[in-house]
């Protein structure tokens, strides 16, 4: 992607201006966050509201563990793929378990259980103790000091009674007790379920199985889960809050300028999808209007309640290549000129008309309608603006620049006039192994007077000295720097 910064210069006098992002309506980091209000970390202080379903991690505080008769932690550890362990708990719950003999866990296998793919855990936390365990059935589980051994996401099939999902683990100690948590789940389901879990003794499930039926086991609802991990490339990685077809409102921030077709807007965030069937909005309005996220089954997607389009990356293939599974993604609206833009990764996804939302009222963020169809995953540094913001900011934000209080780092940092020589000499910042093209012209119209367009990077910052192209009597010279 090219990018450009123009620089208005004067010879007698100079001036230049710094390319900020825009001011934000609205930027949410999940740091720090306490209650239902979630914190606008820009300069307007529009707060949103969240939903009570929404969590930063940490628990719940305390248990609600709860299973049916038949569907206990004991089940889940009986040899058995066609019964399972079910907790109405949902996120952050597991086993405490105690084998017949001190062991080492090396890997862990999974089996699927029987019905509803939404209650399919998706991430696991280890712990490990030689103490006698006082947690009671259904408790917190942290009456006893625990060693976290490892933790991670996984993916289970959708088939159903599905054993041989395989998790390595990194463990050379020997423990007499074992608690796993799963802190999430596939989708918005009521429980989370597993039809079988097992322990062995070397890695891909290889050497001798650790636990049976035999084991001492409770099922918990852990308190003690450290908060959800932010995207890694943001700017402010600490904390993601975990959506669940889940919405928080923000009522100050009121769409009618944009439904009215007069205004613009920009959406970004870092994602975290656990469930890309279907319908999973991010961003959306209190009623119809905008409803902007993933549709048509993993595809990013824009939408006006008339005005739909899909970008056009298949998102299961893309993250099925992806690192760390989380994305930037970002969506703009010209009001002016009817046109829509869809990014991933800092990257142009779809471009085209789009016709003016309908509806009424104000943003809600995971969802769309008022809260239906939400999202359901990780979100991190969501941020809003009321201006269509260019390629070059999306870009910028997708390498991990910040949205508030931030320059783009692209920039032309001085000029100087050389008296003696009657020379111009620009600095600006750079990379390396680049080339840049250097325009000019004296109305800020048309750029087609270039005075070099292979000028070579030298690191970080690049300095050009050249001549005044429209000779000494020309007081007023605009100037365009292009990475080629």
């Amino acid at each position: 992607m090219k990018k450009l910064f123009i620089l208005i210069g004067s010879i007698l006098f100079i001036e230049f201006g710094i390319s900020q992002i825009p001011e934000p309506l609205a930027y949410y980091d999940f740091e720090d966050e306490e209650g239902d209000v979630v914190t606008d970390k820009g300069p307007l202080g529009n707060d949103g509201i969240k939903d009570t379903g929404i969590s930063y991690g940490g628990g719940p505080g305390s248990s609600n563990s709860n299973s049916p008769g038949n569907e206990t932690p004991a089940q889940g550890i009986d040899g058995d793929g066609g019964t399972k362990y079910l907790n109405f708990a949902r996120l952050n719950t597991g086993i405490i378990v105690t084998p017949q003999n001190s062991s080492t866990v090396a890997s862990i296998s999974l089996a699927t259980a029987n019905d509803a793919v939404e209650r399919d855990p998706t991430s696991f936390i280890l712990y490990g103790t030689n103490e006698t365990i006082q947690s009671a059935n259904d408790s917190v589980g942290n009456s006893e000091d625990w060693t976290e051994i490892e933790s991670g996401d996984f993916n289970l099939p959708d088939s159903r009674n599905t054993p041989g999902t395989i998790i390595n683990i990194d463990n050379d100690t020997e423990y007499e007790s074992y608690k796993l948590i799963f802190p999430t789940v596939k989708g918005n389901g009521n429980s989370m379920q597993i039809a079988e879990i097992q322990f062995y003794t070397e890695e891909d499930g290889d050497g001798e199985p650790i636990l049976s039926p035999f084991d001492a086991v409770i099922g918990i609802h852990a308190a003690d889960i450290p908060p959800f991990t932010g995207a890694p490339a943001g700017s402010s990685p600490n904390t993601a809050a975990s959506f669940n077809n889940n919405k928080i409102d923000v009522p100050g921030i009121d769409l009618d300028n944009v439904i009215g077709g007069a205004g613009s807007y920009t959406f970004t965030a870092w994602i975290k999808p656990t469930d890309l069937n279907g319908e999973k909005f991010i961003f959306g309005q209190t009623n119809q209007g905008i409803h902007n996220g993933i549709r048509n089954n993993s595809y990013l997607h824009q939408a006006h309640w008339g005005a739909d389009t899909n970008g056009a990356t298949n998102l299961n293939d893309y993250l099925a290549n992806d690192e760390d599974g989380w994305i930037h993604a970002a969506w703009t609206y010209e009001g002016s000129t009817d046109i829509g833009k869809i990014y991933l990764d800092g990257v142009l996804d779809w471009e085209g008309a789009k016709g003016e939302p309908n509806g009424s009222g104000n943003l809600i963020i995971g969802g769309r309608n008022g809260g239906e169809r939400g999202f359901v995953g990780l979100i991190d540094e969501i941020a809003v603006w009321d201006v269509a913001v260019t390629d070059e900011v999306i870009a910028e934000l997708a390498e991990g620049l910040s949205p508030i209080g931030s320059n783009l780092p692209f920039q032309i940092t001085n000029i100087n006039y050389i008296k003696e020589t009657e020379e111009l000499e620009l600095t600006w910042d750079s990379k390396p192994e680049k080339t840049y093209s250097l325009f000019y012209n004296t109305a800020l119209d048309e750029w087609e007077s270039d005075i070099d367009d292979s000028i070579e990077s030298e690191g970080d910052s690049t300095t050009y000295r050249f001549v005044n192209p429209e000779g000494p009597d020309t007081k007023r010279l605009f100037f365009r720097v292009i990475e080629n």
